[in-house]
């Protein structure tokens, strides 16, 4: 589920950041960028209060929205590089056809960008099994926990069982 939603919300945006024409496009693409340069740890309080206020703690959603949108920053900066690669001439021979936006977007561009959407789905696979202090925070019955950290939860009473943490 993460990695899907992660790359149509990424997809979607990067096409309307790199194709449409739009007053503050340039702006937004900045923002979003300098976004890149402020730590996952930085959120971690803002993140954990809007999903105290949708009332998602101790449920997968919580995982699964702050993972799937998490590294769209780097997403639509990846996409938006490829549909930028792109020649117009496509898009303008869709439209002299008879092609909406939605059906441009969807049979044209996203078959020529497979391999930004393999890349990335990659990525973001390996960001979310990795992830262990969000799903710490969010999770606290055992039932809903994630490997990470319910690998931590195996401890003697006064030291850590290593060997049956790395079995």
């Amino acid at each position: 589920v993460i990695p899907v939603l992660s790359m149509l919300t990424s997809s979607m945006a990067a096409y309307a950041l790199a194709r449409l024409r739009f007053r503050g496009r340039n702006v937004i693409f900045l923002l979003l960028i300098s976004t890149m340069m402020i730590p996952g740890y930085v959120t971690l309080i803002p993140n954990f209060a809007i999903m105290v206020k949708l009332k998602l703690l101790n449920s997968h959603w919580a995982l699964i929205l702050r993972s799937a949108l998490s590294g769209s920053a780097t997403s639509i900066f990846l996409f938006r590089q490829f549909f930028l690669s792109i020649p117009r001439d496509l898009e303008n021979a869709a439209i002299v056809d008879g092609c909406g936006r939605f059906r441009i977007f969807a049979q044209i561009m996203l078959p020529l960008i497979k391999p930004g959407i393999v890349a990335m789905s990659i990525f973001t696979i390996k960001f979310a099994w990795n992830d262990f202090m969000w799903p710490l925070i969010v999770n606290t019955s055992m039932n809903k926990m994630t490997l990470g950290p319910a690998l931590s939860t195996l401890q003697g009473q006064y030291t850590t069982e290593y060997p049956m943490q790395m079995a």
